[in-house]
């Protein structure tokens, strides 16, 4: 949930980051709105970067089949660090493949290593 928290509240104060909006709102020391991550983290007592991680977990998860995605959030099956960021970098093409493995029951481990590696 952390993860899906932190993508939803950075679009909405952060932007994209690239618009004139955002530039005129950053002062000298940093953003004047503030570092989203570093507020979450800091509400949750855990750091920055776990939030961050959690947000690519959370986007993974929203990418796998229905079937998949109940192994995972029920524990049977896990995903890790290394194995998120590989799916996330993942062309579109390369994306649907590893899908197609995974709907086909391969663990999720396999079918990263069969369409990335």
């Amino acid at each position: 949930m952390r993860g899906k928290r932190f993508e939803s509240e950075k679009k909405i104060i952060g932007g994209d980051k690239k618009s004139a909006e955002y530039k005129k709102s950053i002062a000298q020391n940093g953003p004047l709105n503030g570092d989203t991550a570093q507020r979450i983290a800091d509400e949750y007592g855990i750091g920055r970067n776990t939030v961050k991680r959690a947000e690519k977990f959370a986007k993974v998860v929203g990418l796998l089949p229905e079937e998949a995605r109940k192994n995972i959030l029920g524990g049977n099956e896990s995903i890790k660090q290394k194995e998120s960021e590989a799916i996330l970098k993942m062309d579109k093409p390369t994306q649907k493949k590893f899908l197609k493995e995974v709907e086909s029951g391969t663990p999720i481990k396999e079918a990263v290593k069969n369409t990335w590696l």
